[in-house]
């Protein structure tokens, strides 16, 4: 059998003490509406927002995956907006 790079696609669930995401709860919403909010203070973000990058690191290594990300951590909201003419990089 021949092998495979593995890796993942999109973000990684955001901690629950990093973001609430109340966009989509009350069913008349999407995930493409406000989106959520930060739940720390501003002075704080940052480190937060590195732990939550090496748990997500720690996860994709132990699930054996060969490309490593982020977990796009730090990203609040992703917009897709659709018959935009995407072009390859």
């Amino acid at each position: 059998m021949t092998a495979f790079l593995t890796t993942g696609i999109g973000s990684m669930p955001r901690r629950s003490w990093l973001f609430s995401n109340q966009a989509g709860l009350d069913g008349k919403h999407d995930h493409y509406g406000k989106g959520g909010t930060w739940m720390l203070p501003e002075e704080l973000l940052s480190g937060a927002q590195d732990d939550a990058t090496i748990i997500a690191i720690n996860l994709q290594e132990k699930a054996g995956l060969d490309i490593i990300t982020d977990g796009e951590t730090e990203k609040k909201k992703l917009c897709y907006i659709p018959n935009l003419k995407y072009e390859r990089i």
